[in-house]
């Protein structure tokens, strides 16, 4: 990716625009950075921002591109297509491309199964039966209209079809016919594809003109209790708590409010998430998914790689065992939530909890350590 990106400006929060120049777009698959968890596993998510594609071939149809796009998604064959789009919407180019990569490869990997069959299959079996029969339903009402033929309708084992991965239901709040051909064709229309991503994003809360967080420095001796999704603080209060930016940048507007998110706890980078954070983790609501679409974004604009090291010493947590971590913390009365081995806000508050009763650095990191320290001795 170092060598990939050939257009290095600024952020959108330290006054930059965005370039038409052309920077390489890396492979991302959407598996690998949808599963949040272990410090490694998570840095290994976002660290693929920092890769070069892998050239693979090209699907039918305009929306599907092969991995290397960067002439064609960020250079001159739709500068008109993303101006519109941005000028409508106020949504970042690079985020919708971001998306648009992580969720399918450029459109390479969207998935074979056709969707009324897997939406009517898990509408008839499983535990979310009620959830599936709406996305059933919904998925008839897009052949219905029109908007898509059958054989477009294809996609993931769980409904989600097209280059950026839209349910029925998702389809029906958000697309939209940017093009005029009178359908919202987000498989093969680059402009409804784009266009639809953006009013998803938007109608979900997108602040025109700020970015979606920062790295940031946590001091030593910093009380991680703060560090909670629940816990939002202007940045000025947090540059008052020993937060610095990587670099020594300014925070641009010191009143903006964001959460502090420690991944691999004092052992990894820090990074203050802003509104835009949240917005994204609608989309995906795995922040290892949330922050390789913030970052990939920063990449393809020109930004620099993550700064500070993630602790790649430390073993990557099985799903059996985060599942046991979460079992031992709910047997001693802390609030995870159902356990399922997938480690969200709920289950870092209740380990920052017990870390804090045997007098460990509150973090929330869930490491082996930790698993054992839970263990029944």
């Amino acid at each position: 990716m170092e060598r990939g990106i050939r257009f290095l400006g600024p952020s959108l929060d330290d006054g930059g625009c965005h370039s038409r120049r052309c920077c390489e777009l890396p492979h991302l698959p959407r598996r690998a950075v949808a599963d949040g968890g272990a410090p490694r596993r998570f840095a290994r998510r976002v660290r693929c921002a920092d890769r070069r594609p892998h050239a693979r071939p090209a699907d039918h149809g305009s929306a599907r591109l092969p991995a290397r796009v960067h002439q064609i998604v960020l250079g001159l064959k739709y500068h008109a297509t993303f101006d519109a789009v941005e000028k409508a919407y106020g949504v970042d180019r690079y985020i919708v491309t971001a998306i648009w990569g992580v969720e399918s490869n450029y459109g390479t990997h969207i998935g074979e199964r056709p969707v009324i069959r897997s939406t009517a299959t898990l509408a008839c079996i499983g535990r979310r039966q009620d959830y599936f029969r709406e996305e059933f339903l919904s998925a008839l009402e897009i052949l219905a209209r029109g908007d898509l033929r059958a054989e477009q309708l294809k996609g993931s084992w769980a409904g989600a079809f097209g280059p950026t991965q839209f349910m029925p239901t998702s389809f029906k709040k958000y697309a939209v016919d940017f093009d005029g051909d009178g359908r919202r064709d987000v498989v093969d229309s680059i402009a409804d594809l784009i266009a639809s991503t953006a009013n998803n994003l938007k109608k979900d809360g997108w602040v025109s003109g700020q970015t979606w967080g920062y790295e940031v420095v946590v001091p030593p001796g910093f009380n991680y209790l703060l560090a909670d999704r629940s816990r939002a603080m202007t940045m000025h209060e947090w540059e008052r708590a020993g937060i610095r930016r990587v670099g020594g940048k300014a925070f641009p507007r010191a009143e903006d409010r964001a959460y502090l998110l420690a991944p691999a706890g004092s052992q990894g980078p820090g990074f203050l998430m802003l509104a835009n954070f949240r917005v994204i983790m609608k989309y995906n609501p795995a922040e290892a998914y949330a922050l390789a679409i913030g970052h990939l974004a920063d990449r393809l604009r020109g930004g620099d790689p993550i700064a500070q090291p993630w602790p790649r010493h430390e073993r990557v947590l099985t799903r059996a065992e985060r599942y046991e971590l979460q079992q031992l913390l709910a047997r001693r009365g802390y609030n995870v939530g159902e356990p399922d081995g997938l480690l969200g806000s709920r289950t870092r508050a209740a380990l920052r909890e017990f870390q804090a009763s045997i007098g460990v650095t509150p973090d929330g990191f869930a490491s082996a350590t930790i698993l054992d320290h839970l263990r029944p001795h």
